[in-house]
């Protein structure tokens, strides 16, 4: 299922004006606390440092592009 977030939306104004990367995150952090979501993939450039409790950062795979990260609440490796 693709998500549209609010920092894929604002593309007019600067992220530190709006509230920074979160915005790239913060309704992916919501569909998983929710249970909405089992997972979520995104690039991990726009993840912040601190995650909400629940939450964390699981794995990285070896893969091409080392900036992407798989993110679960229920999987702890993306095989599962």
């Amino acid at each position: 299922v693709t998500m549209v977030t609010k920092g894929d939306v604002i593309l007019d104004t600067p992220l530190a004006k709006v509230g920074g990367k979160g915005l790239f995150v913060k309704e992916l952090e919501v569909a998983m606390l929710e249970g909405r979501a089992d997972l979520a993939v995104h690039s991990m450039k726009d993840v912040p440092v601190d995650f909400p409790e629940g939450l964390g950062l699981v794995t990285i795979c070896e893969r091409e592009d080392p900036r992407d990260a798989f993110v679960s609440n229920t999987y702890s490796n993306i095989n599962e």
